[in-house]
């Protein structure tokens, strides 16, 4: 279940200066986490507040650009960039960055520990700065050690994904403030494109390696449900042909490389099903997290095919949103049903939508974080720090 919140009053809070400090928000790589914040930002920006990201400066002269697809013209001027060192505080302390502007802070949890600290002793020093950690990544439970040495003194509260990771920071007694914040998409980005082109029945958009192309669930479930129902199927994912070389696939699919977040619209009105195997590691560490191209399938109206993933908060209902695939042979009797039912297709397709729009849209997740913000104001929540 999803942390409820109470609906937002403004008051005196019409316009917050919000910081994200994240790692790769201004490039275009197969991260879904860079994918929602972008889409907070956007709706933040929407709402009329100012945006600020801070990043790692690693190259950041071949990156600045990749973020304008996910902004508006007329957004520019209420985001700005900036890139630091993570071993030099001086280049986030530097005077062009007027941190007793900001109100709200988000950092990621990979950000280096001297950067929490200090971002912590600022928040220490400005009234209205409230910061908070966004930890997605569950990291309290696959690297608990890590989390137990930051410095979260000064840190308001903590963003997590799960019920159970933010149940763990507060038994943990590492803060008294936590909320579940699943990711989400922009539904106005993210909607059905009709069109005409097609460019086969099938495609998966979320191949990320050699491991998830070699895994069980997609060559028995998937590839080889296909392959016998003699239908290509495209792939798109940070991967490289040369990984695999066997004659059978060549014949069997298109491999189309990484494509860029916004397009993904597009590629999914190209074809009739797509396929969620969920990543190899995220089974490991992560198995009940839906990626983020679950999330967009499911908005854009594509029929979606999932093989068998733990949904422990059930924030679906399998039959319903999407169709569940134990086995070659059901995978392929699920596609023969999706390719030749049209009303089947359409309600399943409409409902997934629905509940995309009504539980996982950037628009409410933005909404929750003026929520949080106002609740360290309100008279039963009085920040004691």
């Amino acid at each position: 279940m999803l942390a409820a919140f109470a609906p937002f009053v403004r008051g005196d809070i019409s316009v917050m200066r919000v910081a994200f400090f994240y790692p790769s928000l201004t490039q275009e790589i197969a991260c879904g986490t860079s994918h929602f914040i972008r889409g907070i930002c956007s709706e933040l920006i929407q709402k009329n507040h100012k945006i600020e990201i801070f990043e790692p400066a690693h190259h950041p002269n071949t990156r600045t650009e990749s973020i304008n697809p996910y902004f508006s013209v007329n957004q520019k001027e209420n985001y700005t960039i900036h890139f630091y060192h993570p071993e030099q505080e001086e280049s986030l302390t530097d005077s062009k960055i007027r941190f007793d502007f900001i109100d709200l802070a988000l950092i990621h949890v990979s950000t280096a520990p001297r950067i929490i600290q200090l971002i912590g002793k600022i928040r220490r020093q400005t009234p209205q700065l409230r910061v908070l950690i966004h930890d997605h990544l569950h990291k309290i439970f696959s690297e608990p050690e890590q989390i137990l040495n930051l410095d979260l003194k000064y840190i308001d509260g903590v963003l997590t994904s799960r019920r159970d990771t933010q149940q763990m920071y507060l038994h943990l007694g590492l803060t008294d403030r936590s909320w579940t914040w699943p990711e989400a998409i922009q539904t106005a980005r993210f909607q059905q494109i009709h069109s005409d082109l097609r460019q086969g029945e099938l495609v998966h958009t979320g191949m990320q390696n050699r491991e998830d192309f070699e895994s069980y669930t997609f060559q028995d479930q998937i590839l080889s449900a296909a392959k016998e129902l003699n239908l290509r199927i495209k792939l798109y994912g940070k991967f490289t042909p040369q990984y695999f070389s066997a004659e059978d696939y060549k014949s069997q699919i298109y491999f189309r490389g990484l494509i860029p977040h916004h397009k993904i619209p597009q590629i999914l009105s190209q074809s009739r099903i797509t396929f969620y195997t969920p990543k190899t590691i995220n089974q490991r560490s992560t198995p009940s997290t839906p990626s983020m191209r679950l999330l967009e399938s499911m908005a854009c109206e594509i029929p979606l095919i999932a093989t068998q993933w733990d949904d422990t908060e059930n924030l679906f209902t399998p039959g319903k949103d999407y169709l569940i695939t134990n086995h070659k042979d059901e995978t392929k009797d699920l596609i023969q049903l999706l390719l030749g039912d049209t009303l089947f297709r359409s309600t399943l397709t409409k409902r997934a939508r629905d509940t995309i729009s009504s539980r996982f849209s950037a628009e409410q997740r933005a909404s929750e974080l003026e929520v949080i913000y106002q609740t360290f104001f309100s008279k039963s929540n009085q920040d004691s720090k």
